[in-house]
């Protein structure tokens, strides 16, 4: 198993003052984390993690997988799901806010192999560049945590570059 880009930085609201002109979007220590209470002073929610990620990073399959999903809405922009087994588990890497993908539904892949690269597709034009990435438990998700669980359960919460005098509940 595998990061999804070569330099993982999770989201925060400090780091996001590095990018001028662009709307900070997280006002919490916690910013682009999984979970209950990392936005909007506490009060919002977020399904997956934030990866700075400059226009044009690629973006990595987490382990060996079939391709379920290239499609675009108006949130996520254009979106690449990958589908793969973990620990006995059907799972789905969601990858969002892409320029372009360079796989298609029903291609398999390899770990580490190029999905895509990144873009600020969807709802991510005015806030700094960045990866949203999420772990599945179902193809199809529904609201707040339907069918979502933190990344870190499968790949580890050692990417989290947070500040842990803040503590959480769900960082495992």
């Amino acid at each position: 198993m595998r990061p999804p880009i070569h330099d993982m930085r999770v989201r925060t609201p400090s780091q996001d003052a590095e990018f001028p002109g662009k709307k900070l979007a997280q006002t919490s220590p916690f910013g682009g984390q999984y979970g209950e209470g990392v936005r909007s002073l506490g009060a919002g929610r977020h399904q997956g993690w934030d990866l700075y990620a400059n226009p044009g990073t690629v973006t990595l399959a987490i382990t060996e997988g079939v391709v379920q999903k290239v499609t675009t809405d108006s949130s996520y922009g254009l979106q690449v799901l990958l589908q793969f087994r973990h620990q006995g588990r059907e799972l789905y890497a969601f990858y969002a806010h892409l320029a372009s993908a360079f796989v298609h539904p029903g291609e398999q892949v390899k770990e580490g192999q190029v999905l895509a690269v990144t873009g600020s597709s969807g709802n991510a034009v005015h806030v700094p560049p960045h990866l949203h990435f999420e772990i599945r438990t179902k193809a199809e998700v529904g609201p707040l945590w339907d069918g979502r669980i933190n990344p870190g359960e499968v790949l580890g919460y050692h990417y989290l570059n947070l500040d842990f005098s803040h503590p959480r509940g769900d960082m495992g």
